[in-house]
């Protein structure tokens, strides 16, 4: 089931609510994203850019006469160019609007061949000592279409080179003078991998500044998939803004299978950034997800997380019940259904099965962040109990714990069989 828009006056006055609901919240945002994103990209250009980006590029003309050039700089959207033997007209001037009239070639040096295979073997450090003083100069002149100017190789290679040695914040800085949308789809490839590498080194507003770069179109809906993991790991961050922004962005486009998803986590994001009316108001104009959807049980996440902090533990524990009984523990946001119930009993003083579901996580989620938040809780129940010795675990049981005892069997004979295998 797919999400269509229906022009109504009641999801414009719904978008309006989502706007002002989220206008400080994305100022704030946006001047710490802008801020952050210019700082780093101003330190590491005075090492490299200042230092190389200046160089004059030697072109030949083939188009009409053939003549060397030197390429200056781009002025005004017009190329700025100088003969290298003089001529009579001083400086050649080629506005940018006409520059498919022209093609000039560059000529690659000798020992191209050479380091773009050792930047392919990945043996990339001992590239970039020959790649930073030919590939910055080459920087500034990639608005001009490479069939026009045969420089997008190199940069290209460049660029990736940075990228496999950890160049991270070099990379940032390079990647922030080039328009993704216009270069080829290899660009996009690398600049995911430099993302992930971003996210992974805490620098999850940076990393958003280059995946922001990406056209978000139906030709690039090929990597949303890839973009939905990255707003994923900022949302388990903490980061809702920013995660949020890449959602929108993601849902903008129409007619894709992630949509729905990208939507309801834009919602989530808004309800965990306390924007409950917005959200809600969201919620009641979505599709009915049917139970084998895997959207309803996501759907059942945030209605919980939207009704515990309004203190409705009681209604919050049932659907978050419904969302884990129709969920897999494949799905991303499974520990999350199992931590919202094991809260809500917590809450409700039932502490024995809050302990079994938290032992549950722990079991069948060890990598997740939910894990981690699970024994903290567990550690918190078990100081209270011995801080107060006069409370005691409630014997409890729920039917939703049958749930958790089945996955727990097919578990362990899935692992009893992949035992005997070995």
């Amino acid at each position: 089931m797919s999400i269509k828009s229906k022009p109504s006056s009641k999801i414009f006055i719904l978008k309006m609510i989502f706007s002002v609901a989220g206008m400080v919240h994305t100022f704030v945002f946006l001047l710490t994203f802008l801020f952050t994103f210019y700082s780093a990209n101003k330190i590491e250009a005075v090492n490299y850019f200042n230092e190389f980006g200046n160089e004059p590029v030697r072109v030949t003309t083939l188009t009409g006469r053939r003549q060397e050039l030197d390429l200056l700089r781009i002025v005004n959207n017009e190329l700025q160019l100088r003969p290298v033997n003089g001529s009579k007209f001083g400086m050649v001037i080629i506005p940018l609007a006409e520059i498919d009239q022209f093609k000039l070639r560059y000529k690659y040096p000798l020992e191209y061949s050479k380091i773009k295979q050792l930047v392919d073997s990945e043996k990339s450090a001992e590239a970039l000592q020959f790649l930073r003083p030919v590939a910055y100069p080459l920087i500034k002149f990639m608005v001009v279409p490479n069939e026009n100017l045969n420089i997008h190789e190199i940069v290209k290679t460049f660029f990736k080179a940075l990228v496999l040695s950890d160049e991270i914040v070099e990379a940032n800085t390079a990647i922030s003078r080039l328009s993704l949308g216009e270069l080829d789809s290899e660009f996009l490839d690398i600049a995911i991998i430099l993302a992930d590498k971003m996210i992974n080194a805490d620098m999850g507003i940076d990393a958003l500044g280059v995946i922001s770069q990406f056209p978000f179109t139906d030709e690039t809906a090929h990597l949303f998939p890839k973009l939905m993991e990255f707003a994923g790991r900022l949302r388990l961050q903490e980061n809702y803004i920013e995660a949020r922004f890449l959602y929108q962005r993601i849902q903008a486009v129409e007619n894709t299978p992630i949509r729905n998803k990208a939507i309801l986590w834009s919602v989530y994001c808004s309800v965990l950034l306390d924007e409950l009316v917005a959200a809600k108001a969201f919620l009641e104009i979505l599709p009915k997800f049917s139970r084998e959807e895997s959207e309803f049980s996501l759907f059942q996440l945030i209605q919980s997380r939207i009704l515990l902090k309004e203190g409705n533990i009681s209604q919050a524990l049932v659907e978050v019940s419904q969302g884990v009984v129709f969920s897999s523990i494949n799905y991303t946001w499974a520990p999350e259904l199992r931590y919202l119930i094991a809260q809500c009993y917590e809450d409700t003083g039932k502490i024995k099965v809050a302990k079994d579901v938290y032992n549950e996580i722990a079991l069948f989620f060890p990598n997740s962040s939910w894990t981690d938040k699970s024994k903290s809780q567990i550690e918190l129940i078990n100081q209270s109990l011995s801080a107060s010795p006069e409370k005691k675990e409630e014997e409890y049981f729920d039917p939703v714990l049958k749930k958790f005892e089945k996955d727990k069997k097919i578990k362990n004979i899935t692992n009893k069989l992949m035992n005997e295998e070995n």
